[in-house]
C-alpha cells in the first residue's frame, strides 16, 4: 500500500512538472498607461520656453579610464591643434 501511494505521488509530481504553464501575460514591445495615469497626464507640444526653475545637484565628474586616450608627440614641442574624430557611446 505504501509503495502504491508513493508511486501515485511520484507520478502526480512528474505529470505536473511536465505540464507547460500558459503564459497569460502577453509580451509586447510597447508600453501602455494605466487609466488612472492617463487621466493625470497632461500632454503639451514641445517648444522654446524660458527656464522656469533650477535644479542644483552635487556630485563628481570624472573620465572613464577605459575610454580615455593618452596622446604623446614623437618630438618635443607644444601641440597647437589636434584633429580627431569623436565617437560618443
Amino acid at each position: 500500500m505504501k509503495k502504491t501511494l508513493w508511486a501515485f505521488i511520484l507520478f502526480t509530481v512528474l505529470l505536473q512538472a511536465c505540464h507547460k504553464a500558459d503564459d497569460k501575460t502577453a509580451k509586447s514591445d510597447h508600453f501602455e498607461l494605466s487609466p488612472l495615469l492617463r487621466k493625470r497626464l497632461k500632454l503639451v507640444t514641445a517648444g522654446k520656453e524660458d527656464v522656469q526653475g533650477q535644479l542644483q545637484l552635487n556630485g563628481k565628474v570624472s573620465a572613464i579610464e577605459d575610454k580615455l586616450v593618452k596622446i604623446s608627440p614623437l618630438v618635443d614641442g607644444v601641440i597647437q591643434t589636434l584633429n580627431a574624430n569623436w565617437v560618443i557611446t
